[in-house]
């Protein structure tokens, strides 16, 4: 085996954290370098910043695939789409189906969102009946 730097070490754990399509158990990545789990738990104490670091290159990874996510969302609610235009005021405005506000938070809302949220599902199926029948 090679011998590295502890920084190295670490840079190699934090790309193999940041890999989200295999996520290596610390006890697989501790026997890959031959090192004790606890060698490895001194180390994450060592460089406190190891799970950021991971963490953000786990998010650059898949922001892409984020981005194709939200699009199919927007287009799924621009069409009608309830559970759709649910995902994107949560995710978008920090919508809260339980709070009579609206997305933005405005109270002066006469309906709550959930009532309004009925009333768009009612909407939709009556459209889906109104399809089917004319098939």
């Amino acid at each position: 085996m090679e011998t590295i730097t502890e920084k190295e070490f670490m840079e190699r754990y934090i790309v193999v954290k940041s890999n989200i399509l295999e996520d290596m158990p610390d006890v697989k990545f501790c026997s890959t370098y031959e090192v004790s789990l606890p060698f490895l738990d001194k180390m994450k104490k060592k460089f406190p910043d190891w799970a950021s670091r991971a963490l953000a290159l786990r998010r650059e990874s898949y922001a892409e695939g984020t981005i194709a996510v939200d699009d199919a969302i927007y287009r799924a609610a621009k069409l009608g789409d309830v559970r759709a235009a649910e995902l994107w005021y949560k995710r978008f405005d920090s919508w809260d189906p339980r709070k009579p506000e609206g997305p933005g938070g405005t109270a002066s809302e006469k309906k709550t969102w959930a009532e309004m949220l009925d009333v768009a599902n009612r909407t939709q199926r009556k459209k889906k009946k109104t399809e089917m029948e004319n098939e």
